[in-house]
């Protein structure tokens, strides 16, 4: 089994929130959860795509 990259090659926020701090805390998240597990080898091209949703409660 070879080993494939772990990291995050591509992130974007689908409708940002427009609040700076809202955005950047959703795209830390991305990062402090790498590394990621290896993508199974059924998966001819090494990548995949998937939405994650994030809500924030302001208290």
């Amino acid at each position: 089994m070879t080993e494939r990259s772990r990291a995050a090659a591509a992130v974007r926020i689908s409708g940002a929130s427009g609040v700076a701090a809202f955005d950047a805390q959703a795209m830390s998240m991305i990062r402090q959860a790498s590394p990621f597990p290896p993508i199974p080898e059924e998966i001819k091209n090494g990548a995949m795509s998937f939405s994650i949703p994030v809500e924030f409660t302001v208290q």
